[in-house]
Order: structure tokens, then C-alpha cells, then sequence
């Protein structure tokens, strides 16, 4: 039977195509799922890895038994930002400090964002340098500008000799980070009273000493009623700036001889909002 020549060539050509055709769906379809992996693992907004990618990554780490550093890091300042600026202003600023985040932790290992305005670094190897990386993260958190201040507190956990588990290697950071987050808060309130009460000194000795009388008077009918030692100590803090607001009042009312005027009664009056 004779050969058909051009048959052959078009049944070749036929299977040359479906076979490129298959090559080119396959490699589509390879694209296609790249990508929507990458974008799973990417935090929309800052292009950081995200929390997704945060708990492969650092499962994987505990089962390799890496030393590895764990990082958390939140924001102070930013929710005043957001209701000063905006909701926009705000994801700039959020991308920003993500990028900077991102550059700074190369080095070192990766960044990722856990949601909100929640960060993590996580860096591994036998001789990591914690100050060195927790320095370089804390500058990259960090912005000024007028009439705001971004910084952050921490948290650090190291893997495996704190935690062999994900969830208690999250959990210690966790803990650590909002331990410092309130330290700070009571370090500047500790500073926030020492100043109104200087002022009231200032102004009126012997209001200090009255003050002072009715936090004791106040602190002792707390412990009375059994309260917990932290509302213990915010009672003993309103009751000693309680009077804060008569900074507000003028002398030649405060220290008035004769009777007030209904009008100077109401100026008064108003020494609890404005001390609120």
C-alpha cells in the first residue's frame, strides 16, 4: 500500500500542536498556581508574608529543631494616627513601616505581617545576634512627623529551647510582648503624675497635702472592700489627682475671700471635667 506523504505530514503537525498546546496549558496552569500560592502567603496590603506563611514557616523550623528567634511586634501610636489622618493615611503608613521592616530583617531572616497593625520577624542559625536584630527592627518600626510618634514593643521567644510547640512558641512571645506594652504604659503614667502633681505643688501647696490625704483616705477603703492590688492602685491614682482640673481655675476665684458669684460658682463647677 503506498504511503501518503501528506498524510503523515498533517498527522505529525496535528500531534506536534496538541503536544504544544498541552506543554503551554501546563505551564498556564503551573503560572496560575504559583501565583495563587504566592498570593495566599502574601499580606495584601504590605506585601509581607503574611500570618499563613508565619505558622508554615516556623512549624517547619520546630520539626528541623533550628534555632530560630521569634519576634512579635505591635505598634504604639497607631490607632491616634489612624483617627488623625485616616483610614488611608493609615495603610500608607502601615505599608511603609512593612517595607522598612522587610529591608531590615533580610539579613537576617524574614518579615511577616500578623493583621492589624501585629508584625513578626523570625531569623534562625547557630549564632543569631538578638540585640543586633531586635535593634534593626524596632528603628524600622519607627516614624515621626507633626503631631505623631510610631514605635513598637516586643516580644521574643527562641525556638527550641523556650518551646517546642507552635502554639506555646506564640504564646510566650505574645505574653512578653504586651508585658512590655503595659510597662511602658505605667512608666509614662507614673510620669504623667509626677508632672500634673509638681504643677499643683506650684500652684497651691496645700492642695498637695490634701490630695495626698484623700488617696490615703481613698486606698484604705479599697483594701476595706477587698479590691484587687491594680484597681487598688487606680483608685489611689484618681483619688490623688482628682482636684488636676482647679490648674484651670483662676487665682483670683481659687483664693477669693468673699462669696462667689453664680457665675464663678459655675467656672467651678467645671474643675471635674476639665481634670477629666
Amino acid at each position: 500500500m503506498p504511503v501518503n506523504t501528506t498524510a503523515l505530514v498533517l498527522s505529525g503537525a496535528a500531534v506536534a500542536a496538541v503536544i504544544v498546546r498541552m506543554v503551554l496549558t501546563f505551564r498556564r496552569n503551573a503560572h496560575l498556581l504559583e501565583t495563587s500560592r504566592r498570593d495566599a502567603e502574601t499580606d495584601e496590603l504590605t506585601g509581607l508574608a503574611n500570618r499563613r506563611l508565619l505558622l508554615h514557616d516556623l512549624e517547619n523550623r520546630i520539626e528541623a529543631g533550628v534555632p530560630t528567634l521569634l519576634l512579635m511586634f505591635d505598634l504604639d501610636g497607631f490607632k491616634s494616627y489612624n483617627d488623625a489622618f485616616g483610614h488611608g493615611a493609615g495603610d500608607a503608613l502601615l505599608h511603609r513601616l512593612a517595607m522598612r521592616l522587610g529591608v531590615a530583617a533580610e539579613p537576617f531572616g524574614r518579615a511577616y505581617r500578623m493583621g492589624g497593625d501585629e508584625f513578626c520577624v523570625i531569623a534562625d542559625g547557630d549564632n543569631l545576634d538578638r540585640g543586633r536584630i531586635t535593634s534593626a527592627a524596632l528603628r524600622a518600626l519607627r516614624d515621626e512627623g507633626d503631631g505623631f510618634q510610631i514605635s513598637s514593643a516586643y516580644g521574643a521567644a527562641m525556638l527550641p529551647d523556650e518551646a517546642t510547640e507552635l502554639s506555646e512558641a506564640l504564646r510566650i512571645a505574645d505574653t512578653r510582648l504586651y508585658g512590655n506594652k503595659d510597662s511602658r504604659r505605667a512608666s509614662a503614667g507614673k510620669q504623667t503624675r509626677e508632672v500634673l502633681l509638681s504643677v499643683l505643688d506650684e500652684r497651691d501647696a496645700d492642695l498637695r497635702g490634701h490630695l495626698s490625704a484623700v488617696a490615703r483616705l481613698a486606698r484604705a477603703v479599697g483594701e476595706a472592700l477587698g479590691l484587687p492590688d491594680a484597681e487598688l492602685h487606680d483608685l489611689t491614682l484618681t483619688a490623688e489627682l482628682h482636684d488636676v482640673g482647679k490648674l484651670a481655675i483662676p487665682d483670683s476665684i481659687l483664693s477669693k475671700r468673699t462669696p462667689l458669684t453664680e457665675d464663678e460658682w459655675l467656672f467651678v463647677h467645671r474643675h471635674t471635667v476639665i481634670g477629666e
